[in-house]
């Protein structure tokens, strides 16, 4: 849309002041050359439409005299911009809440010391769990099989806006709109930052705070840990008998030998933090979790070639004693 007219005005009467014209300079030093032919086609048609004499002397001048009455034209738009135009900003949030969830990989015996026997049995006998093979021998046999066991969870976001609203008396040009756009990105990336990610971000945990975190609980609540080791107890020592009369088991007899002792004294240090917290430094309790997942990995050994030698059968329940 052109501009609107000032009927019959001439650049002459413009009187642009010391700051004013200082200002129009540094406008012009910012222009390429296609932007500053752009201006000086400008200033032709405001010159043009406005037909006095002293626009009419503008009109046949060129060079270095054009550029000082691009000066006096640039102060002229400025001002109208200056008086014709105001800018409101409002800001809001919303929040938002999405669900998911996650999955891990289980046994029988982490999911009965992890969510309880009760729980772990009923959800084992609906029939809904996906299962596998496992990893290490590939065995479908109950007691190594795995269960893929899903948690679901809620993550909340915050997300905040901000809505620009600019008021004009008088028409815009192009440019006008441009300089509006461009101050609505800034306002944008203002928000969102140099990388346009949202204003949460969730990095994910490293180690070091995986660990603290287990540190934490274990301090807190050493008991489930303290229960899932005596039942691993309670297995292991109704199954040495049976190795130490078995054929080829003498090897497998002695593993599961000092297995029982690695956990009675695992079980010893964690009674102790119940017993005595203040006693227990917290730079000991990594070292105790690193033992404690070590020899995890050494009762499902034991229970894998326990299978092989049919001492564990599918399905078979150890009844608990009072």
């Amino acid at each position: 849309m052109a501009p609107k007219r000032v009927a019959e005005l001439s650049l002459a009467d413009v009187k642009a002041s010391a700051e004013e014209l200082a200002a129009a300079k540094k406008i012009i030093e910012t222009l390429d050359p296609k932007a500053r032919r752009s201006k000086m086609q400008s200033m032709a048609a405001f010159l043009r439409g406005n037909s006095t004499p002293e626009n009419a002397a503008v009109l046949a001048t060129r060079g270095e005299a054009r550029e000082k009455y691009l000066l006096e034209y640039l102060t002229h738009i400025n001002r109208r911009k200056a008086s014709a135009t105001t800018v409101s900003s409002s800001s809001k949030s919303s929040s938002t809440t999405k669900g998911g969830s996650q999955a891990t990989w289980m046994s029988a015996f982490e999911m009965d010391a992890t969510y309880g026997s009760a729980k772990g049995s009923a959800w084992r006998s609906s029939g809904r769990l996906t299962k596998r093979a496992d990893p290490l021998t590939g065995s479908m046999e109950e007691d190594v099989v795995e269960y893929k066991v899903s948690r679901d969870f809620d993550l909340s976001e915050t997300v905040e806006t901000k809505d620009m609203v600019v008021c004009a008396s008088g028409d815009c040009d192009m440019g006008d709109l441009e300089n509006v756009n461009a101050m609505k990105q800034a306002e944008t990336q203002a928000l969102l930052g140099d990388d346009d990610q949202p204003l949460v971000k969730k990095e994910p945990k490293s180690d070091s705070d995986l660990e603290t975190e287990r540190v934490t609980r274990l301090l807190a609540d050493p008991s489930i840990e303290i229960k899932r080791f005596q039942s691993a107890l309670v297995d292991l020592e109704e199954l040495s008998p049976k190795l130490e009369s078995l054929k080829y088991g003498a090897e497998l007899f002695a593993d599961c030998g000092k297995a029982i002792a690695r956990i009675t004294k695992i079980v010893k240090n964690l009674k102790r933090l119940v017993a005595t917290p203040k006693e227990v430094q917290r730079g000991e309790v990594p070292k105790l979790l690193q033992v404690m997942d070590k020899e995890f990995d050494h009762i499902k050994n034991i229970k894998v070639w326990a299978s092989k030698f049919g001492l564990m059968k599918q399905g078979q329940k150890r009844k608990s004693k009072e």
